[in-house]
């Protein structure tokens, strides 16, 4: 029993193309969005054909210079992000119904479930998100480390042109002993067509693998921006609909940390664990996208440091051309992320909500301490202005 198992769990973490690394983001989506599928717009679903086209020509431009995207790891980090996910909405609503219970309300089945569709709706919207961009992420990620690889190169041959021959060959075999006790991120794919190893193709001909790298820098930016298009008004949804929550409830138990009186139905601790497992939910939504977006960006930023390192060190003409052309174009493409181009989602919307939320916060808490004299005063200003 257990040896069946552990194969069944092998088959379901066991990926060799993109189409099974995303299978939990396909599964999740066709159950989460089955009842809003005639809803959805064609342009929505041309959005993300167009994501998955534009990654097997990526994946097929890195075969091509011998190297394969791990995607054993794509697929563990998709199951990894549902399960996380699915527990943290299984514990939310647990908490929210065992409050219910003890509260002496019964919910019923579609009560209930009309109070827990809009939390999975937008938990799968994240989990779609989220692993979109880490698609992303890693082909930058492995884009930079063709880059370093180039980099080393005329690092190592600037290193053997100012040393001697006796030093230059301890040099190099201490350079050898160091690559076999680390190993390097960018592996050769082993294949049963003829294919040139990593070394030959990226420091023997870097110029060949400086105009491939630029197509797959302009393929990865038009990813990011169809992305952006594909989550722009859902993003923008998520963030107003969390910050309003964790606006209120935030005022919800400071209103009842300073009026213990107003707690009438609910007893202080059933008040004080709903409202703030409700503003953890939504504080940890907001916080998943923002990284999402924040790692995706600093991973594309890293770019341009390594291009000119390269561009300080070459002295080929054609690979400095090169190379001026790839700063042009990453001068000219940068990735953002926006919710519908009204704000970056980026760790700054952090400190944005932040301090909106203090500044709401204080308003309401001033205009709910003292009713009776807002009362007054609004009395006294309309008896003014009728007179």
């Amino acid at each position: 029993m257990k040896r069946m198992a552990w194969k069944l769990l092998k088959c379901l973490t066991k990926s060799d193309c993109i189409i099974q690394s995303v299978q939990p983001l396909v599964f999740i989506s066709m159950i989460g969005m089955a009842p809003f599928h005639m809803s959805s717009s064609n342009r929505d679903r041309h959005l993300l054909m167009t994501i998955v086209k534009n990654s097997f020509v990526i994946d097929d431009v890195f075969l091509s210079m011998g190297l394969k995207l791990d995607y054993n790891k794509i697929l563990l980090y998709s199951l990894a992000t549902s399960m996380s996910l699915l527990l943290l909405n299984i514990v939310y609503l647990s908490v929210s119904y065992m409050l219910l219970r003890s509260a002496g309300i019964r919910p019923s089945f579609v009560v209930f479930t009309t109070f827990a569709l809009p939390h999975l709706n937008i938990s799968i919207m994240v989990f779609k998100f989220l692993c979109i961009s880490h698609l992303t992420r890693t082909r930058f990620r492995m884009m930079n480390e063709v880059l370093k690889d180039i980099l080393n190169s005329l690092l190592d041959k600037c290193n053997t042109e100012e040393l001697s021959p006796i030093h230059t060959v301890l040099y190099i075999h201490r350079k050898e002993a160091s690559c076999l006790e680390t190993p390097t991120v960018i592996r050769p794919y082993s294949t049963t067509h003829p294919r040139c190893s990593v070394t030959s193709t990226l420091r023997q001909n870097p110029q060949c693998a400086l105009k491939k790298v630029t197509h797959l820098h302009n393929l990865l930016c038009d990813i990011c921006c169809h992305i952006e298009d594909y989550f722009s008004y859902p993003m923008l949804a998520i963030i107003a609909i969390s910050f309003l929550f964790i606006l209120f409830d935030d005022f919800y138990i400071l209103e009842a940390i300073l009026i213990p009186s107003r707690v009438d139905k609910f007893e202080s601790d059933e008040f004080f664990t709903f409202f703030f497992s409700q503003m953890l939910w939504y504080v940890v939504t907001i916080l998943l996208i923002v990284e999402g977006c924040s790692k995706t960006i600093r991973e594309s930023s890293k770019t341009a440091a390594i291009v000119h390192k390269i561009l300080n060190l070459s002295e080929d003409s054609d690979v400095q051309d090169r190379l001026f052309r790839l700063s042009l174009q990453l001068s000219h493409r940068r990735v953002v992320f926006t919710a519908a181009g009204l704000f970056n989602l980026d760790r700054t919307l952090i400190f944005t909500i932040s301090g909106a939320a203090t500044c709401y916060l204080i308003i309401l808490i001033q205009f709910r301490s003292s009713p009776s004299n807002w009362d007054h005063s609004n009395a006294s200003s309309a008896a003014g202005f009728i007179s």
